[in-house]
């Protein structure tokens, strides 16, 4: 008898301690232990498991499963062993909510740990780790035969090659929020027509490495073209480009790729036997030859010699030979490096 009201006496000072509120406890139930080596109240062993459970208890079990089901966008359902729906409704859930460790289909916007650069291991590639190795940018290829294109952000990094037999146009995507080192490759393919490249807006951001920022650039047949923004202008490159630097042409000039000049005058007047002559632009070395040709003379006498003296990279003397008064005039094709 007195062992029976020791065990009660006890039982009720377990109760009371956990139904401490000040303390934080998952277990009601009479008929439990503490775990020694963890702290946790657990079940004690020498009591059947049914023999004391508070709804409390049942509760929490209860409730936190409803969370997961819920998390799943599912609704809870009455068990039925002929309906395996029911018994299978948590599995569901936890497929749900939770990434398969086979083949798992991410959704949302999953994040992970960015691999060192160069890393080529078996570890997830993040947009970051794809962005610090340079292909942020991936390269599409497409072919217009149509004559005319205007581009978006979405065709940066492709290759579009243009195979339309007339002249063709594309435009270029707008730059606002475009990421610095954005990048388009332009081909046209059929000789004897053009492609014209246009800025966005026809705002004179194209570079062509000359001297002053252009708003559009000819791609001819044959050539190629690639643009890149620096955040201030379309950075060009490709044949097109080396057409454009080394047959650089003013006016009355042009530049050969070999670095030889070719200049060519418009009609002058002449009324003296000997004149000096500016060449447009300077030879960056020397003159070689200057080839004077007589268009018209209204004089008494016509010139019956034309000759270039004193050749020198910025000029030359122009002396003519007549009988009678002079008045005529002429042009000249000079050539030089």
């Amino acid at each position: 008898m007195h062992a029976e009201t020791h065990r009660s006496s006890t039982l009720r000072h377990q109760r009371d301690l956990f139904l401490d509120e000040d303390r934080m406890n998952y277990t009601e139930s009479l008929d439990h232990v503490i775990h020694g080596p963890t702290g946790q109240p657990m079940h004690t062993d020498s009591a059947a498991i049914n023999t004391v459970q508070s709804a409390k208890d049942t509760n929490m079990g209860i409730w936190s499963l409803m969370e997961l089901i819920k998390a799943a966008g599912l609704q809870g359902r009455t068990f039925n062993p002929d309906d395996p729906e029911s018994y299978k409704l948590l599995k569901t859930a936890l497929d749900s909510v939770y990434a398969k460790l086979n083949s798992p289909g991410f959704t949302g916007k999953p994040t992970a740990p960015t691999p060192e650069r160069f890393d080529n291991s078996t570890k997830l590639a993040t947009t970051e780790w794809a962005n610090n190795a340079g292909v942020q940018f991936s390269p599409k290829t497409r072919y217009i035969n149509g004559t005319s294109l205007t581009l978006m952000v979405d065709d940066v990094g492709s290759r579009i090659f243009f195979n339309g037999g007339t002249n063709q146009s594309v435009v270029l995507p707008a730059t606002n929020g475009l990421p610095i080192g954005s990048s388009i490759y332009f081909g046209k393919n059929s000789n004897g027509t053009s492609l014209s490249v246009t800025a966005a807006g026809g705002a004179s951001i194209i570079d062509t490495n000359g001297s002053a920022l252009v708003n559009f650039l000819n791609v001819m047949g044959g050539e190629d073209a690639f643009v890149t923004w620096s955040g201030t202008a379309w950075m060009c490159s490709g044949t097109a480009i080396f057409r454009l630097n080394q047959f650089a042409t003013g006016n009355t000039w042009m530049t050969l790729p070999n670095g030889w000049r070719i200049l060519a005058s418009g009609s002058f007047n002449i009324r003296s036997s000997l004149s000096s002559v500016t060449f447009p632009i300077a030879f960056p070395n020397a003159a070689r030859a200057v080839v004077p040709q007589l268009v018209e003379n209204s004089g008494s006498s016509y010139p019956t010699s034309v000759i270039a003296t004193s050749i020198s990279k910025t000029g030359y003397n122009l002396r003519l030979i007549a009988d009678g008064n002079i008045d005529a005039y002429l042009n000249y094709i000079a050539i030089g490096y």
